[in-house]
């Protein structure tokens, strides 16, 4: 069963297991995704409504790795270069990119 979202936001976000043992082992990274599916189940006014954060100095997660999210979800990319793995106990840009979803 699928649940129609209002929009999705993504944060550090990754498509394959990324050679872990544990990644690999939880199973989530067996089949292929299916991009068109998630952008059909949280669009608004026919277009995705999906936010990325993204940061290319990520300690964990490559760029190329984000990317491919990224482009497969046709998600608007917050791409930033100094938040490493938004692991910060403050995230001042949050707030204005869920308002800017429900506009």
């Amino acid at each position: 069963m699928y649940y129609k979202l209002f929009g999705l936001i993504l944060v550090g976000a990754y498509a394959s297991h990324l050679d872990d043992e544990i990644e690999r082992k939880s199973g989530y990274f067996d089949g292929d995704w299916n991009w068109e599916k998630v952008q059909q189940n949280c669009t608004r006014d026919n277009a995705p409504n999906i936010i990325q954060f993204g940061s290319k100095d990520d300690p964990f997660l490559p760029w190329d790795e984000q990317l491919v999210v990224a482009e497969g979800l046709k998600a608007d990319l917050r791409a930033y270069d100094d938040k490493g793995h938004f692991q910060q106990s403050c995230f001042p840009e949050l707030v204005p990119a869920v308002k800017s979803m429900i506009k």
